[in-house]
Formats: structure tokens, C-alpha cells, sequence
């Protein structure tokens, strides 16, 4: 399923691209044309599920915001005509300390309508516990850089590195980078420790950095040098950061315009299908997987790719398989994504599979039932074994065999189920239609009797 934008005046963004009359295709979370306006023929296979006319209105990347507080919405224009460091200390910090969790949730939550009536369709958001109102951008799917903000009143770099951990895997569209409030507000030994952390990590440090000649010059009055020296002395910015970083940022958001890190691919999943057989003595699937693969003049297309994946011996219902290394491409110099399949054993033929149990119905003669027997039934491995039946078997009888089912290395085997099922002759003779009247003038059993 697809969104097709036409009838657009396409800005790309490209270097040394012009405006031009185009359209936009939309496959998923990925663009997978942007170019001239196509005719039906030439258009992709794809369904579309909503195709909008532009009405010759400009279409372009969103915009993203760099640096914002989003919970910060319930205090707009509030004594904002105060020098910065008496509005924070006098008016913001004391109003911040009353929000509450959920609070902070809503207004963020404001926050996101407001930018995307702007067009910004991403944002860089510093604040208190980031681990609140990154639910927001969750839930409403809004792509955010988190970072922290510790400072002398709020939090620690042990509950730094939490919010990291938390937010680093909610989900695609938010991630989290350390930092904290600004210098004027942090004490030297939560500064180094910050430091310590990044190097153990690897990672960048944002903060609020020389907004104000206030600020410079206290920073000088106490460690004879300004903000910036003063940090990068201690190491903070070691591998990277600073004052709101504007190309790490768009590096994270895909887009800027220097080099970013080398990131990995995007994990990719697919289902397959196979029968109890298959899963039971291991089968070879192939699996169609359609990736992105950038074109020569840097457009973006989907191919289709081919994989033949070895299910081994033994795999259950809804085991996932791990392939590593055959998921989405690496992005500069980064590692391919791994692929995880997740496999659905379906009810076909006479086997049903629950966990590592099986199931199967066997027919039996109603004097079977009665009498007892010995039948002879097959296996998920393809041969056979003969099974006892006890005289006066019911039917719907559940009969176990045990280590029958699925192997399991860790722990025993399942069983096997045997489900009893009574079958009339289908068309009995007169000698045994004579032999069933004798039957039942001799027998006294009623199945009716409790109705």
C-alpha cells in the first residue's frame, strides 16, 4: 500500500537541483520515487491507498527543529521579557518543579501539534525526564532526539545513562544522546563525571552553551577561561557534541549536509509458513524481501531479493530465526541490519502442532472401541509405530505417547496425541447388519439415558 503526491512543485534539496513539476511516491515509512509526474503505465506497481493532488502547492522535506523544550508549552510568554538567568532561576525552574509526570506528557504532546502545523516533522528536545514525554512521540509517531539535561537541581549521570537505556529502545523514531543543562548550572565534578560516561560510551554531549556574555564572563571569573575551553578541557566534547550540534543532530534525523557516523541497517521481519512435517525434519524456504537500494543519481528504488533460509530440525510455532547480516544495507561504512523471520507452522495434512506437541486423529471401528486393538499409526518422521488401543476407547479419548512430539534440547521432548474417533461401516452387509440386531437385543446400554 502506497500514498502517490501529484500535481506538486517538488523541492528535493538536492544540490544544485532546482524546482520542478513532479510527484512523490510513498511505499510504507520509505520514498520510493521523486521525479517528474508519470503516466499510469509508467507508474511502479504499487496499490495506492491515497493518491493527493498538490494543487501545484510546493512539496519538500520537513523542516527540524534543532533545539526545543516541548513541555515547555504551558509556560509560553511566560515573564519573557526577563534577562535569561533571573527568568530561569525566579520564574521557569520553580513552575517546572510542580509538573508532573503526566503533565508533562500532555503538554508535549501540544508541542508536537504546534510543529507539525509549521512543518516540522522532527525535533531535538531537551528536558527534566525524557523517559515521560518520549511516550509522546511514541504514541503519536513523531521522529525525536532526546537529550538529557542534568544539572545541580535535576537528576545525575547514573540516571542519565537510565533515560539512555530506556528511550535508546522505544522505538524507531526516538533515540536519546547525553547532555546536560548548561555549564553555569553544573557543577565541575557532575561535569567530569558526564565526561567519564561519554568516553566509556563513545558518544556526544549536547548542552546550552555561551548563550549569553553573562555567562561567559562568570565561567571566566571561575575557572580563568570560557564555557567552551573549559569543556573541552575536561574532555566532554571528545566525541562530539557541543552546543546543539546541528549536523550530528540531522545525521540522526537523515539529513545534513556533512558526513554522519556509520549506523546499521534497518532490521527487517518476514513470516513463513510451513507444514508439521517441515518443521519437524527441517526444510529450505525461499523468501522475497523487497530493499531499498539508492539509484547512480542518488533517487531511492525497492528491488526484489531472494533468500534461501534453512529451518533446521525441530523448530515450533512462532520461534523466531535470526539472520544476521540480511536486513536492510549499512549507512556510511556501517553494518547490514539482520533479518528475523518468524515461523507459522499450518494446520495441513492429518498433524496438528501445539508447542511441542502433536496431534493426530485415528479412526476407529466401533468394535475397536470395544473391544480394544492395535492399529498401526504414522509419525512426523515418516515412518510408522504400532499403538495399543484399550477396550471401551470413547470417542474424542486423547491417548499420549510419550517423546512422540517435537525434540527439545534444553528440556524433554513433546508427545504425541492420539484423538480417538468412532466410525460406522459404510455400508454393512446382511451377515453383520444381523450380527449388530444380535448386539443390540443383548445389550442393555442406553446413551440416552440422562436426557
Amino acid at each position: 500500500m502506497g500514498i502517490r503526491f501529484y500535481n506538486a512543485r517538488v523541492l528535493s534539496m538536492a544540490d544544485g537541483e532546482e524546482i520542478y513539476s513532479g510527484e512523490v511516491h510513498v511505499e510504507g515509512n520509505r520514498i520510493v520515487y521523486a521525479g517528474p509526474e508519470q503516466s499510469a503505465g509508467q507508474r511502479r506497481d504499487i496499490v495506492w491507498e491515497e493518491e493527493i493532488d498538490c494543487g501545484n502547492n510546493l512539496l519538500m522535506p520537513g523542516f527540524k527543529n534543532a533545539h526545543t523544550h516541548s513541555p515547555m508549552t504551558f509556560l509560553r510568554s511566560f515573564a519573557d521579557d526577563l534577562p535569561l538567568q533571573k527568568w530561569l532561576y525566579e520564574m521557569i525552574f520553580p513552575m517546572e518543579a510542580k509538573l508532573t509526570d503526566e503533565a508533562a506528557v500532555i503538554f508535549a504532546k501540544l508541542g508536537i501539534m504546534e510543529y507539525l502545523t509549521s512543518g516540522i516533522t522532527s525535533n531535538f528536545d531537551m528536558y527534566l525526564d525524557n523517559r515521560n514525554h518520549a511516550k509522546a512521540s511514541v504514541e503519536w509517531g513523531y521522529r525525536t532526539v532526546f537529550c538529557g539535561s542534568i544539572n545541580d537541581f535535576t537528576g545525575s549521570v547514573p540516571w542519565l545513562r537510565e533515560q539512555y537505556d530506556t528511550i535508546n529502545t522505544m522505538g524507531d523514531l526516538v533515540s536519546f544522546r547525553l547532555g546536560m543543562h548548561a555549564e553555569y548550572t553544573t557543577k565541575r565534578e557532575t561535569i567530569e563525571q558526564l565526561a567519564e560516561l561519554a568516553h566509556d560510551m563513545h558518544e556526544p554531549v549536547f548542552l546550552h552553551l555561551s548563550e549569553t556574555e553573562k555567562e561567559v564572563r562568570e565561567c571566566e571569573q571561575r575557572h580563568g577561561m570560557t564555557p567552551v575551553r573549559l569543556l573541552h578541557k575536561i574532555g566532554l566534547f571528545d566525541f562530539g557534541g557541543g552546543g546543539f550540534d546541528f549536523a550530528d543532530l540531522f545525521s540522526h534525523m537523515g539529513g545534513g549536509a556533512r558526513a554522519a557516523r556509520p549506523q546499521a541497517g534497518e532490521d527487517l521481519n518476514a513470516e513463513v509458513q510451513i507444514t508439521p512435517e517441515q518443521a519437524f525434519n527441517g526444510t529450505t524456504v525461499s523468501i522475497s524481501l523487497r530493499e531499498p537500494e539508492e539509484t547512480t543519481d542518488g533517487r531511492v528504488r525497492h528491488v526484489t531479493k531472494t533468500l534461501e533460509i534453512k529451518v533446521p530440525a525441530g523448530t515450533i510455532d512462532g520461534q523466531k530465526m535470526r539472520v544476521t547480516g540480511k536486513g536492510g544495507p549499512g549507512y556510511n561504512g556501517g553494518p547490514n541490519g539482520n533479518l528475523y523471520i518468524t515461523i507459522n507452522i499450518i494446520e495441513e495434512g492429518r498433524f496438528k502442532v501445539e508447542g511441542r506437541d502433536v496431534y493426530q486423529t485415528v479412526p476407529l471401528a466401533d468394535f475397536e472401541a470395544v473391544l480394544g486393538a492395535e492399529v498401526v499409526v504414522p509419525t512426523l518422521s515418516g515412518g510408522k509405530i504400532s499403538v495399543k488401543i484399550p477396550a471401551g476407547a470413547k470417542a474424542g479419548q486423547k491417548i499420549r505417547i510419550g517423546g512422540k512430539g517435537f525434540p527439545n534440547k534444553k528440556g524433554p521432548a513433546g508427545d504425541m496425541y492420539l484423538l480417538i474417533s468412532i466410525v460406522v461401516p459404510p455400508a454393512p452387509s446382511d451377515e453383520v447388519k444381523e450380527l449388530y440386531q444380535k448386539i443390540a437385543e443383548a445389550s442393555k446400554f442406553n446413551p440416552r439415558e440422562n436426557l
